[in-house]
């Protein structure tokens, strides 16, 4: 018998280790801003799990124009996209 939620907790823990994986192997390497968003991400888990705020975040020149974009296109995505992943508010990037 399967317990309740196992085969989705796998799921999950594949997945990270499926893209560690593939990171290390460099299949990331032409994805400057996927490569730039997971940077940024490692940086916000630091700080905090070391219990440190959010603002002085240093962002890659690539996701930088990429988020820059984005805003400047539609403010209600951007909106959606900051709240979930990181990104700088729309202010700052203007």
């Amino acid at each position: 018998m399967e317990i309740l939620g196992t085969q989705n907790s796998e799921c999950h823990e594949s997945f990270w280790f499926k893209l560690g994986e593939l990171g290390e192997r460099g299949a990331f390497e032409k994805k400057a801003v996927f490569e730039g968003l997971c940077e940024v991400m490692v940086k916000v888990a630091e700080r905090q799990e070391a219990g440190k705020g959010l603002q002085n975040l240093t962002y890659s020149e690539k996701y930088s124009d990429f988020i820059a974009v984005l805003s400047s296109l539609n403010t209600r995505a951007y909106n959606v996209f900051q709240q979930n992943l990181v990104g700088q508010t729309i202010q700052n990037i203007r």
